[in-house]
């Protein structure tokens, strides 16, 4: 197949489909590479803000980025962010900021704050010729044009076109229903735990029941506790397993490579357990060791692997790679100690309404005994939907009718390039059209924290603008192979 070359290039028109962290990122890298060509940047944000997004402009005040400061910097400097929050975190409401250095696990929101900064001051001091332009309109369709680009609708009847097109909507939406919880109406579930209106509406005394144990638990403990509840809190998940706090441990080097990922699965555990075993440190260290080959032995498993791995070992490897800021899981040891917190492991099969309440039925983890619980409330924190459960979004739906989006074989997001180019229906890698953040996670698994999206937004920059410059975009081949830069 024969790659199409730009149009007689002119300017070069990128549209970033979501504003938030992986929509920042890619806006910062191409900012910071320019282009000899007058560059237009139009990014479709319906909150109107570029940088905060969901996981950061909504997360309450005491929600912590679950790594030190010295891991969350948006730019080369890692003291970056620290230095910037002791400057500018007290103006914002958090005096203890000034305080902060690179081992300080500080405030989501102000993070949020932090790359809306450095993003309006990237736009400030562009040159004449690079221009960023915010639309509030959610994009409803986006369909290939006679050029090799896009045209993009928005919600407001609008047509846009563009060269390139990034999609970068980051974490799904939260699950809005879990098998079980039919039956439960009104304030007695909560199914956005991060809407703080609807945790206030919870009876301060009331018996609670949270199902999921990772770390959007977490938060909505400490949510529920700043918001007044002095109730019990349940907790009930399938695996039973609760993220640690993360240590300040050095990476041990991994004897694991891409390579061994050809043996299966079941020798890649067994090797990755033999480390942990053996390993002079602790099994934290270990785990960050694997970091640098985590993405290239992922790619190397064969298809069934990858399936079986996000089937039966995808929430055990998140609750050991997603761990929790030291002083989170501090609160909630002391509210396990003091009897207000109890962890349980089982499948939920069914709550019904109850004299009290409700009559929360499930079946132990190990074995087929039924446990009843009975509780006044109900916050479901199994966290965001997969990439198929969000198909009756309007543009992911629109995209998947045009042909333009697969998931990949895992379930776990989109079929697409390590550079994340999407691969369409007929199989074909769209050297145009790219995905970048939490949906490239069936490609690279390891894609979501802050540095990685920094990274790979990077390699699409890159990719993007050596395309302008040369009036060809970036080859299929170039695309499916990692190690092009």
């Amino acid at each position: 197949m024969t790659e199409p070359s730009l149009r007689t290039i002119t300017a070069l028109r990128i549209a970033i489909v979501g504003g938030g962290l992986s929509g920042a990122a890619i806006l910062l890298s191409l900012l910071r590479h320019g282009c000899a060509v007058p560059l237009s940047i139009t990014v479709f944000e319906p909150r109107g803000v570029i940088g905060a997004g969901l996981a950061y402009g909504e997360a309450a005040s005491w929600h912590l980025l679950n790594v030190p400061a010295k891991r969350a910097s948006m730019t080369d400097d890692a003291d970056h962010w620290w230095r910037w929050a002791r400057t500018n975190g007290p103006r914002h409401g958090w005096q203890d900021c000034a305080a902060a250095g690179p081992d300080s696990y500080l405030p989501r929101r102000l993070f949020g704050h932090y790359v809306t900064d450095i993003v309006s001051a990237a736009i400030r001091t562009q040159p004449s010729h690079m221009r960023v332009d915010l639309s509030r309109a959610p994009v409803q369709a986006l369909l290939p044009n006679r050029d090799g680009g896009y045209v993009l609708r928005t919600e407001d009847g609008r047509f846009h076109d563009a060269d390139t097109v990034i999609l970068a909507p980051g974490a799904c939406s939260p699950s809005t229903r879990l098998a079980g919880l039919d039956a439960i109406e009104g304030d007695q579930l909560v199914d956005d735990p991060w809407d703080l209106d609807q945790l206030g509406r919870i009876r301060r005394n009331a018996h609670v029941l949270i199902i999921g144990s990772a770390l959007t638990m977490a938060d909505t403990v400490l949510s529920l506790r700043r918001l007044g509840h002095r109730g019990r809190i349940d907790v009930l998940s399938r695996h039973g397993i609760v993220p640690e706090a993360r240590r300040d441990v050095a990476a041990e080097a991994s004897c694991l490579t891409p390579d061994i990922a050809q043996e299966g699965l079941s020798r890649l555990l067994r090797r990755l357990r033999q480390e942990i075993r053996s390993g002079a440190q602790d099994w934290q260290a270990v785990f960050e060791g694997l970091r640098p080959e985590t993405q290239a032995i992922w790619m190397n498993l064969p298809p069934d692997a990858r399936r079986r791995f996000a089937r039966h070992l995808r929430t055990i490897w998140d609750s050991h790679r997603f761990r929790m800021p030291p002083s989170t899981a501090e609160e909630l040891e002391e509210l396990q100690a003091e009897g207000i917190l109890r962890f349980h492991t089982g499948r939920l099969i069914s709550a019904t309404a109850s004299e009290t309440g409700l009559r929360i039925e499930y079946r132990e983890r190990y074995g087929s005994v039924h446990k009843t619980l009975h509780v006044q409330a109900v916050i479901n924190c199994t966290g965001p939907r997969g990439s198929r459960a969000d198909a009756d979004t309007v543009l992911l739906a629109s995209l998947r009718q045009e042909g333009l989006l697969q998931d990949d074989v895992s379930g776990l997001g989109w079929q697409a390039t390590p550079l994340g180019n999407l691969i369409d229906a007929a199989g074909q890698v769209q050297p145009r059209l790219f995905a970048l953040g939490p949906p490239l996670r069936g490609t690279l698994l390891e894609c979501t924290a802050i540095n990685e999206i920094r990274q790979q937004a990077e390699l699409q920059a890159k990719a993007i603008l050596q395309g302008a410059q040369s009036g060809k975009p970036l080859s299929a081949q170039q695309a499916l192979r990692p190690e092009w830069v």
